[in-house]
């Protein structure tokens, strides 16, 4: 729900830059707007991207 021609195109950019530099990334987009309903799995599975599973 951001500005298509702002703040999507730049994290796109960015996605990409970090990605040709040889990064490990994980970047992904959803539709949704600031607030807890929304963000909650992304938060989630970021923490989980950055901090790996447990495996036990």
């Amino acid at each position: 729900m951001e500005k298509a021609d702002s703040q999507l195109a730049t994290n796109r950019r960015f996605a990409n830059v970090l990605a040709e530099k040889g990064y490990s990334i994980e970047y992904q987009e959803f539709n949704g707007g600031h607030g807890y309903i929304s963000w909650r799995r992304a938060l989630f599975d970021g923490l989980i991207t950055l901090l790996g599973e447990d495996s036990n």
